[in-house]
């Protein structure tokens, strides 16, 4: 992998993910938080953050690949949801978003084959989840 492509990478997975997390989990959360109940903030926030992905189905992703991706986005917000509900900042969700970005648009752009580990994540955001969510659910935080 060229340092250029380190590079472009790192600036694409930094500008996505601030992007992302600044509309999903900074300004909507907050906004949903005025009229729904954390549990239904985290489910409208994180459907928002996967419905986002939906467009890439125009950009080349094949219809199937971004149904799962829709899934996959799901879980991972989830887990950037936790992130945000857990540290009270949205630092910690975007450096995150970052690094899993990263991850995956390294291992695409030089037809690297993906690693067992990458998919360990999902179910490790699940368990983080349940919790938070459980805990959550009726809570209204302003």
């Amino acid at each position: 992998i060229s340092p250029e492509l380190w590079l472009w990478t790192m600036l694409g997975a930094v500008g996505v993910g601030l992007g992302e997390e600044m509309i999903t989990r900074g300004s909507m959360v907050v906004a949903l938080r005025t009229q729904f109940s954390e549990g239904k903030v985290w489910l409208y926030s994180t459907l928002l953050f996967s419905a986002l992905h939906i467009p890439n189905v125009f950009f080349g992703v094949p219809f199937v690949s971004m149904l799962v991706q829709l899934v996959l986005t799901f879980i991972m917000g989830s887990a950037l949801y936790v992130m945000r509900r857990i540290s009270g900042t949205l630092l910690l969700p975007i450096i995150l978003h970052g690094l899993w970005d990263t991850s995956l648009f390294l291992n695409q752009a030089s037809g690297s084959e993906k690693s067992a580990l990458d998919l360990l994540i999902y179910p490790i955001a699940i368990i983080c989840l349940i919790p938070v969510i459980k805990r959550n659910w009726n809570a209204n935080i302003n």
